[in-house]
C-alpha cells in the first residue's frame, strides 16, 4: 500500500513517536509510506533519522493556505490511505477530500483522550468525512462511539507497540555508571514531555514526602512546563534529590537506570508509550486510570491510585521503596503483559488491517473464465481462496454469463455483464481476470475502478486453438491480450513458454506459477500386484486426438506384451485402437481414487502454439498419485517433469514405445520414478506452497505504488 500520514503538531512526544515508528515498521514489512508536516516542526527533522520519508507542507494551522496545499498534494500524488493524527490535520484532509475525484479513504488515529467536541460538525468528521477511527485504548474508542455517534464497527483500539529489542531489562548499576549516576542510590523516574497534565508537579509533592532518604528522582523529558517544574523543585527543598535529564535520544537507558516508574498522570491519555516501555524493561509501575491506562496497568502488574493526589501517590511509592518482593512482583507481571500484548508487532499488524479494510485492498473480485466444472478456474483460483480467505483476503466471485442463443440478446447480455464487473470492481482492492479476453475499453474502466489488475492465464489464448479462425478475430485476441498486460499490476504465467509470449515491455511485471495439485487428495499407490501393466490418461475428449496418435506405438507395444491395458479417465467414447482401452467416467469426486488404477500415467501432445502453453496438470495428477510420467516434450511438461527421475520427457513416437517399454518391464523402476514425482509434488507443487507464492504476488501488488 501507498500510506500517507498527516501530522499538524510541531511538538514532540508519544503521539509523534508512535507515526515515525509505526510508519518505520510499515516500511519494513513492504509498504511505502511518508508523513506530511509543517517543515518547523520536530516530526519533519526526526523522520528521515528513523528511515520514514517526511514532506513539508503548511498545515499547522486550519486555513486555506494549508487546505490548498494539502489537496494539491493529493490531486498529484498517488495515496491509497490518508492517515490524519490530530485535529487540524484532520479536518484539512477531510475538506480536501470531499472535493478531489478519486479521494482516498481518510484513517483518523486520535491519540488522546481530550473530549470530542459536541457539535455536528465533530459528528460528521466521526461519521461520514473518514473512513476508520483508530484509537490508542479500549477507553478512548468508546469515547468515539458515545460521543460521536460512529459505528463501532468502524472504531478500533490499535495500542501503541514497543519494540522488545529495545527496551528490555538490564543491570542497572551498568545503566547508571554511563549516564554518570550514582551506581548504589535507588532511583524513581519519569520519563515524558513536560506538559501540565503529566502530572510532575503531583510527583513532586509526592517524592518529598518520601520516608526514604536513599531515593532519588529523574525527571527525562522536556517540553513547556520545565521552568515550573524547576521552581517547584526549588521550592520543596529536593534539589539535591532530583535530577532533570531533559529531552534524551536513548530513554532505553534511562528506564533501566530506574528501580520505580511513575506517570501521574490527569488528562489526555491513551496508553502512554513510557508506560509500555517501563513494562518492558520490568519495571514496577505507578500510574493513575486516566484514559486508557489502566488497559496496560492494573493492581496485578503496577499500582494505580487516584489522579492530582499526592498523598495517594506519595504512599503508593512509599510502600514499594520499602518493599523490594513487591517491586520483582510486580515488574515481572509487567514484562509478561507487555511482550504478550504491547509489542511493535501487534500494533503494526493490527494497523495493516485497518489500513487494508479502509482501502478495500484486501477485498477481491475475481473475474473468472469458467465455473467450477472448468478445470483451468478450478485449479488456478478457485482451490486458492481458502488459503486467501486465511491471510484476511475475502473474495467476491463473477463468473461469465451463459451465452443465449439470439446474438441481439447476447450483445445487451455482454453489455450489462461488463457494466456488472466495472461497478463491482469500484469496491475492490484487487481485481483478478482468470484468462478471459476482455475488450481493451472494458479493461481500462476496470483499471480505473480499482488499480491493481492481476491477470492470471494457462493457456495460450493470445493464438487461436482452431486454424480457421479469421484474420479479424486473431487480431481482435491479440489486441485484447495486450490491453490486459498493459494495464495489469501483476501478470500470472503458467509455464514459461507462456510468460515469453507477453510483450518484452510488460515482462517485468510477469511470474511463472505452475497450477497447483492437492497431495492430500491423492494417495500413493498401494503396490498390490496386477494381471497387466495399466496405462492411463486423464483429460477432456476434446484431448482424444493426442492419444489417437498413439495408436502406432499401441500397436508395437501390444505385439510385445499383449497384455498391456489403456485407462481412460474421461467423458464420451475414445475408441481407440491397438490396445484394450477401458473408460472410467470423470468427476472431481472420484478423479483420485480412478488414477490409483493405473502403473503409467502418458500425456502426449503435438508440438504447436496451443500445445506450449499447456502447463502439465496432468502430469502433476500422476506425480501426485506416485506414478512415473511419459510426456511429449511440448509447453510445461518438460519444467515439471525430470527426464530419467519422474518419468520421461520424450519427442517422437520411437522415444515413446521405448519409454514404455521400460517403465512396463521394470517394476522397480516405475516405483522408484513414482516415490520421486510424489517427492517433487510435496516440495514444489502442493496447493499449500503454490498458494503462498500466489498470495505473495498479491501483496506483492498491494505494496507497490500505481
Amino acid at each position: 500500500m501507498n500510506i500517507v500520514h498527516t501530522e499538524a503538531s510541531c511538538g514532540w512526544g508519544g503521539q509523534e513517536i508512535r507515526i515515525l515508528e509505526e510508519s518505520r515498521g510499515l516500511i519494513e514489512r513492504g509498504h511505502a509510506v511518508c508523513v506530511l508536516c509543517p517543515a518547523e516542526s520536530r516530526i519533519y527533522e526526526e523522520g528521515p533519522k528513523r528511515g520514514v520519508p517526511t514532506l513539508a507542507l503548511p498545515i499547522a494551522r486550519k486555513n486555506l493556505k494549508g487546505l490548498l496545499a494539502l489537496r494539491l498534494w493529493l490531486r498529484h500524488n498517488p495515496v491509497d490511505v490518508l492517515n490524519t493524527n490530530s485535529s487540524t490535520d484532520s479536518w484539512l484532509a477531510a475538506l480536501a477530500c470531499q472535493t478531489l475525484k478519486n479521494a482516498p479513504p481518510i484513517v483518523r488515529t486520535r491519540h488522546i483522550s481530550s473530549p470530542i467536541p459536541d457539535n455536528w460538525a465533530s459528528r460528521w468528521l466521526y461519521t461520514k468525512a473518514v473512513s476508520h477511527v483508530v484509537t490508542t485504548g479500549e477507553a478512548l474508542r468508546r469515547q468515539v462511539i458515545e460521543q460521536t455517534g460512529a459505528d463501532p464497527v468502524r472504531v478500533s483500539s490499535v495500542p501503541t507497540g514497543i519494540d522488545p529489542e529495545r527496551f528490555k531489562p538490564g543491570n542497572k548499576q551498568d545503566a547508571r555508571r554511563m549516564l554518570g549516576l550514582d551506581p548504589d542510590s535507588h532511583y524513581i523516574g519519569i520519563v515524558a514531555t513536560l506538559r501540565s497534565w503529566k502530572g510532575h508537579m503531583y510527583l513532586l509533592e509526592a517524592f518529598a514526602q518520601l520516608n526514604a532518604p536513599s531515593w532519588k528522582l529523574l525527571i527525562v523529558g522536556d517540553g513547556p512546563q520545565r521552568e515550573n517544574i524547576q521552581a517547584k523543585v526549588h521550592e520543596l527543598g529536593i534539589s539535591k534529590d532530583v535530577f532533570l535529564a531533559g529531552q534524551q535520544n536513548n530513554p532505553e537507558d534511562w528506564l533501566r537506570a530506574l528501580d520505580i516508574f511513575c506517570l501521574p498522570s490527569y488528562a489526555n491519555e491513551g496508553v502512554p508509550q513510557s508506560i509500555m516501555q517501563a513494562m518492558l524493561t520490568g519495571l514496577p509501575i505507578v500510574s493513575t486510570n486516566i484514559g486508557a491506562i489502566s488497559e496496560a496497568i492494573n493492581n496485578n502488574n503496577g499500582i494505580i491510585v487516584q489522579s492530582k493526589s499526592s498523598p495517594s501517590l506519595a504512599a503508593a511509592l512509599d510502600n514499594l521503596a520499602n518493599n523490594e518482593s513487591t517491586r520483582n512482583q510486580l515488574s515481572k507481571k509487567a514484562l509478561v503483559d507487555a511482550l504478550s500484548n504491547h509489542c511493535n508487532r501487534q500494533m503494526e499488524e493490527k494497523m495493516e488491517a485497518v489500513f487494508y479494510e479502509a482501502t478495500k485492498q484486501k477485498h477481491i473480485l475475481l473475474v473468472t473464465f469458467g465455473d467450477r466444472n472448468t478445470a483451468s478456474t478450478r485449479l488456478r483460483v478457485l482451490d486458492h481462496i481458502p488459503y486467501l480467505e486465511s491471510e484476511g483476503f475475502t473474495v467476491r466471485i463473477h463468473y461469465p454469463v451463459k451465452k443465449s442463443g439470439l446474438r441481439i440478446r447476447r450483445i445487451f447480455e455482454k453489455h450489462n455483464e461488463y457494466s456488472s464487473i466495472i461497478e463491482a470492481a469500484k469496491d475492490a482492492g484487487i481485481v483478478i481476470v482468470q484468462k478471459r479476453l476482455l475488450p481493451p475499453i472494458i479493461i481500462a474502466k476496470i483499471g480505473r475502478s480499482c488499480h491493481r489488475i492481476i491477470y492470471d492465464f494457462d493457456d495460450a489464448i493470445m493464438t487461436s486453438q482452431h486454424k480457421k479462425s479469421s484474420m479479424i478475430t486473431a487480431i481482435r485476441t491479440q489486441s485484447r491480450f495486450k490491453a490486459i498486460c498493459k494495464h495489469s499490476a501483476a501478470i500470472i504465467a503458467g509455464n514459461r513458454y507462456l510468460a515469453s509470449r507477453v510483450d518484452e515491455i510488460y515482462r517485468n511485471k510477469v511470474h511463472i506459477l505452475q497450477t497447483a495439485v492437492n497431495k492430500d487428495k491423492y494417495d500413493p499407490p498401494a503396490n498390490t500386484p496386477r494381471k497387466s501393466v495399466i496405462i492411463g490418461w486423464i483429460g477432456q475428449p476434446t484431448n482424444y486426438p493426442y492419444i489417437k496418435d498413439l495408436e502406432n506405438v499401441f500397436s508395437q507395444l501390444t505385439r510385445i506384451h499383449p497384455e498391456t491395458e489403456l485407462l481412460i479417465i474421461s467423458k464420451g467414447n475414445p475408441e481407440i485402437r491397438n490396445i484394450k482401452t477401458t473408460l472410467i467416467p470423470w468427476s472431481e469426486e472420484t478423479e483420485a481414487k480412478s488414477l490409483s488404477n493405473i502403473d503409467i500415467g502418458i500425456m502426449p501432445m503435438p508440438d504447436n502454439e496451443w500445445t506450449r502453453g499447456k502447463c502439465a496438470y496432468k502430469a502433476l495428477q500422476y506425480m501426485a498419485s506416485g506414478i512415473p510420467v511419459i510426456c511429449s516434450d511440448v509447453g510445461g511438461n518438460k519444467e515439471v517433469v525430470r527426464n530419467g527421475v519422474d518419468g520421461f520427457v520424450v519427442k517422437n513416437q520411437e522415444e515413446w514405445l521405448n519409454a514404455l517399454l521400460r517403465l512396463i518391464e521394470n517394476d522397480k523402476l516405475r516405483a522408484q520414478m513414482g516415490k520421486s514425482g510424489r517427492s517433487s509434488i510435496e516440495t514444489n507443487y502442493d496447493i499449500n506452497i503454490i498458494s503462498v507464492k500466489f498470495i505473495n504476488i498479491l501483496n506483492e501488488s498491494l505494496a507497490c505504488k500505481y
